[in-house]
């Protein structure tokens, strides 16, 4: 579990935005401690010393998130077949020759 930043505010669409030490990667879950996941990275704007992360929620951690302290898990990276292994183009077929 990595430090993600501190709550700044929930906005009107329902989107939570921390104030961020890294830039997380879109897709991240976000925890709180002691209350679980509450979201996933949705965006991540502002300056890159500190940017700013929106998060859309799936569990509200309470009406003030000020100074709440999340965290996140990176997502496991899918494996991606490089090379044809067999698959693909045919000898002979589409050749100029």
């Amino acid at each position: 579990m990595n430090y993600l930043g501190v709550g700044v505010h929930i906005g009107k669409s329902g989107l939570l935005t921390i104030r961020a030490k890294t830039p997380p990667r879109i897709g991240s879950p976000v925890i709180l401690k002691g209350f679980g996941v509450v979201g996933a990275v949705i965006d991540v704007f502002g300056p890159i010393n500190n940017p700013y992360v929106s998060v859309k929620l799936t569990k509200k951690p309470g009406a003030e998130v000020g100074g709440l302290e999340f965290f996140t898990e990176e997502p496991r990276r899918r494996m991606v077949r490089r090379g044809s292994k067999g698959y693909g183009k045919k000898p002979g077929r589409y050749s100029r020759s």
